[in-house]
């Protein structure tokens, strides 16, 4: 790994470090294999940057980070912008497949951003989950809060009041918001949501709305100018106009958004260079592999599952956010039946009868490998 990441350096006349969260896919669903962007690579991320100051004997003329991410806390992006900003006289980010969410406010931080033919990057519209949403299973009080996108209730505003109902409704609506100014529409709209969202939900979400569109901004002036006027445009195009959190932005797209002198389609030897280090990063968080929970539990009572669940790495250090995670599985009774086991001793597994599995997390920690 680190005589690929020395070749790409060589190539790009640059210092990299690589930071990669796992997103490997499960069979159940839910498992804890998708790594978000957190706030706790951050010691870990200086460390790492340290190290490489003082290996270069002063400041970094040129620091890129290689970046892979399905997304994560909106509060971690700031600091790790303005970090590698601190280490370096030029910041910039080199996407091999995926920079979503989280990941494309990364990229607003940075001086230029290189893409290869296959990356994306996607609007920056969070989801919100506080104690104050509805639950996700209202018949489960301790199910956990259902996220709310913050575009989806910006969209049912602007449906509302540019009269998104049929024409039966509209006429008939004559007594109500049809006719009302346009603070009385605004009123009556949010009437109509707060009787399936608590009011305080809604109030996050406007306070996420308006923290996205600050941080969006305060992060392209690290670089472009306030009255820049591709500021207002690349806030607009990555916040409201796509419809969609999961529409993919390629390199093509991103171009028209952010301008050519910021986002750039990696020549063919960068190119493969990146998609080549990618592989190896594929291969060690076994990102193309599905994780059968079933499977691997076989017919055992107890197991543990270790996860690489994020690598940031440079030509000389590597450090893993690693988890460890406790599995075990019972046999499913049906009503009114009961086994008899002796004290001290777990109930056996039953053929031919359902098992329900749980997972417990034990420890998750950054290790220096």
């Amino acid at each position: 790994m680190a005589d690929l990441i020395k070749q790409l350096q060589e190539v790009r006349s640059s210092k990299i470090v690589c930071y990669l969260t796992g997103d490997r896919y499960s069979n159940p669903e839910n498992l804890p294999f998708s790594t978000p962007l957190h706030s706790n690579s951050f010691f870990s991320t200086f460390k790492i940057l340290s190290e490489l100051q003082e290996k270069a004997g002063g400041r970094i003329e040129k620091l890129e980070l290689f970046l892979y991410t399905r997304g994560g806390e909106i509060d971690a992006v700031a600091p790790l912008v303005n970090l590698f900003r601190k280490f370096s006289s030029k910041f910039n980010i080199l996407i091999p497949f995926r920079a979503h969410s989280a990941g494309t406010l990364l990229c607003l931080g940075a001086d230029s951003v290189v893409m290869t033919r296959i990356a994306e990057i996607s609007p920056i519209d969070p989801t919100t989950a506080n104690l104050f949403n509805p639950l996700s299973n209202p018949q489960d009080p301790n199910s956990p809060p259902k996220g709310i996108s913050v575009e989806d209730v910006a969209s049912y505003f602007k449906f509302a009041l540019k009269g998104g109902r049929n024409k039966k409704d509209a006429s008939e609506d004559k007594g109500r918001i049809a006719h009302l100014s346009g603070e009385q529409s605004k009123l009556e709209v949010f009437k109509e949501l707060t009787k399936n969202i608590n009011p305080l939900a809604l109030g996050n979400v406007y306070r996420i709305y308006s923290q996205i569109r600050l941080l969006a901004k305060t992060l392209l002036c690290k670089h472009l100018s306030k009255t820049d006027p591709r500021v207002g445009k690349i806030v607009n195009a990555l916040v409201e106009e796509y419809f969609s959190h999961q529409h993919s932005l390629y390199a093509e797209d991103a171009i028209e958004i952010f301008g050519g002198q910021i986002v750039k389609k990696a020549d063919e030897s960068n190119e493969k260079l990146m998609l080549q280090l990618f592989e190896e990063y594929t291969k060690l968080m076994k990102i193309n592999e599905i994780f059968n929970l079933r499977e691997f539990m076989g017919d055992e009572l107890e197991k543990t599952i270790d996860i690489d669940g994020a690598y940031i790495q440079s030509e000389h250090s590597t450090y893993v956010f690693k988890r460890k995670f406790k599995a075990s599985q019972r046999t499913q009774l049906p009503p009114n039946v009961s086994i008899q086991a002796s004290p001290g001793n777990p109930v056996p597994l039953i053929p031919n009868l359902p098992r329900a599995i749980n997972v417990d997390l034990i420890s998750s920690q950054w290790e220096k490998v």
